[in-house]
């Protein structure tokens, strides 16, 4: 891909995400600037400051609710939510559709998966420091209003470049590869992705280039060959949860994705956790974490109790299960 080619994909998509923000909101943003220290290219220190930059809403609708977090306050359109129930018509085909090929393409997606080792050990970068970039990562998005499979495509991509380049990275380059992974998800995931020049204004601060980040982009992808859809254990949990779940009341339905989502992430972070183990293995893990905790809130849900227990067979029935290779189901947090 040139360099005039990628420039006139993201100046398309300029346009659209132009429209987006003087549509819905214009400038409701409080994000978090991650800055590394430039003082010795051999610190291994990463200096993460919080730059806010508030925005007016010039949205007031009905629709929209207000959410708090420690560090971020954004308006959530609810009436335009692309997580909307579907219709019977179209529950039905799906349902349809997952009992007739559900099995198949959760084989297909298991033999593409990878299992990553997390050997930084050629690399400046650290466990440490990128567990401080997924955090950052995981905010920028929240803020742009991104959905959870961008921010899994996101985290997948950046390890899988840490693995593979044959490039010892260093410090310095933390930040423009996080960026440029969030910037490849959200191309592939969304309809609406996130523009080069939302990048680098709004996300790098103007600290990265747009000839940087562009020749970021062809390195990762050239480094994947251009395989950035390779399954992420979000892929697996929604997979699972899917095709095995009972018939859960829909209260019940949407307690155990979100109790998923927060354990997924908090698990990435963790080395011993997103290293070493297939994402298939480590989805179960998470499904049957997030089923116990529902479990708690009604432990008489005879529903939930069959499904704890074929979750933890199929754990049971994983092959290899080496003490040192693997995360006991008790010890699962």
């Amino acid at each position: 891909m040139t360099n005039s080619a990628c420039a006139e994909a993201n100046t398309c998509l300029g346009k659209l995400n132009k429209a987006r923000e003087d549509s819905h909101y214009l400038n409701t943003l409080e994000t978090i600037s991650t800055q590394f220290s430039d003082s010795s290219k051999s610190s291994t220190n990463a200096k993460f400051s919080r730059m806010v930059i508030k925005k007016v809403s010039t949205k007031s609708s009905k629709n929209s609710s207000t959410c708090f977090s420690q560090d971020v306050e954004m308006e959530i359109d609810t009436a335009n939510s692309s997580d909307s129930p579907m219709e019977a018509e179209e529950e039905s085909v799906h349902s349809k559709v997952v009992s007739t090929y559900g099995i198949k393409l959760l084989h297909n997606l298991k033999k593409k998966q990878v299992k990553l080792t997390g050997d930084f050990s050629r690399h400046e970068i650290k466990n440490s420091h990128r567990k401080q970039m997924i955090v950052w990562m995981d905010e920028v998005l929240a803020i742009f209003k991104c959905p959870s499979d961008t921010f899994f495509m996101s985290v997948h991509i950046m390890d899988r470049y840490f693995e593979q380049t044959s490039e010892s990275l260093l410090l310095n380059d933390l930040h423009e590869i996080g960026i440029v992974s969030m910037f490849i998800a959200s191309k592939y995931q969304e309809v609406d992705p996130l523009t080069l020049d939302l990048m680098i204004e709004k996300v790098a601060h103007g600290k990265i280039s747009s000839k940087q980040l562009l020749a970021r982009e062809r390195k990762i992808a050239s480094c994947l060959k251009f395989k950035f859809e390779v399954p992420n254990v979000l892929n697996f949990m929604e997979s699972y949860h899917e095709i095995y779940s009972p018939k859960f009341l829909s209260e019940e339905n949407v307690l155990l994705g979100e109790n998923m989502v927060k354990i997924a992430k908090r698990s990435i972070l963790e080395s011993k956790k997103a290293f070493g183990v297939l994402p298939s293995k480590l989805a179960l893990y998470i499904l049957h974490k997030a089923l116990n905790g529902l479990s708690e809130l009604d432990n008489k849900n005879v529903l939930i109790c069959d499904y704890m227990n074929f979750v933890k067979n199929e754990i049971n029935s994983l092959d290899h299960l080496v003490a040192k290779n693997t995360i006991e189901v008790k010890n699962f947090a």
